[in-house]
């Protein structure tokens, strides 16, 4: 039943999920087992994962603070980059 006091513009912070814990279930990395939200989802977070494949992307030259608006860029791109950041996506929900 819908609830009229709901308002997905306007939530409680109990309803965030930054701060909530990750929990162990089957087929979830144990890297992630105990973070919180925003410690796998956040700027930073991408910063660092992007970060470490930044060599491979050829984003080395580039501002850390910047990777994520550079990975949109290849990945709108059709060049030789992109099909590297797809073999990495492919690598990476593989196993590696």
């Amino acid at each position: 039943m819908f609830n009229a006091s709901f308002n997905p513009y306007h939530l409680q912070p109990l309803a965030s999920l930054n701060q909530r814990r990750i929990i162990a279930l089957p087929g979830m990395e144990e890297e992630i087992v105990g973070k919180t939200g925003y410690e796998v989802a956040s700027k930073p977070a991408l910063i660092r994962l992007i970060g470490a494949q930044a060599q491979v992307l050829g984003l080395e030259s580039e501002n850390p603070e910047d990777y994520p608006q550079c990975l949109n860029g290849l990945l709108e791109s059709s060049d030789a980059q992109l099909r590297i950041a797809r073999k990495l996506s492919l690598n990476a929900t593989a196993g590696g």
